[in-house]
């Protein structure tokens, strides 16, 4: 989960926030703050947020609750195959997401030196 908050924390910083931004998105209550300090507008850019932590916290934790619901609906026990498979599709996701925003507030970052 470090490597996790760091690479976050590391999005925000390009955005222009402060480090200790990230890590206290973990103890909030509401999801308004986060999608604010991602700079989520649309309804579609906020559920591909949320789809990126859950597909972190998924291939990272492992969560036993999240299996049982997916073996009910393959309608059998996961094989090896089929959790790999799951695992890859889930991290493309969130890497894509991860790049996505990495490139986005770089390139932002990169037009206020222009400014400046």
């Amino acid at each position: 989960m470090i490597g996790y908050l760091d690479t976050l924390t590391f999005l925000n910083i390009l955005r222009g926030n402060a480090p200790k931004e990230t890590p206290r998105l973990t103890q909030q209550s509401s999801l308004d703050r986060v999608f604010q300090l991602f700079g989520c507008e649309t309804e579609s850019e906020r559920l591909e947020l949320l789809e990126m932590l859950y597909a972190i916290e998924l291939f990272q934790e492992e969560p036993d609750d999240f299996m049982v619901l997916y073996a009910k609906r393959l309608g059998h026990e996961a094989s090896e195959a089929e959790l790999t498979k799951l695992e890859i599709e889930l991290k493309n996701a969130a890497c894509q997401t991860t790049a996505k925003y990495f490139y986005r507030n770089l390139s932002c970052k990169s037009m206020a030196h222009i400014l400046l």
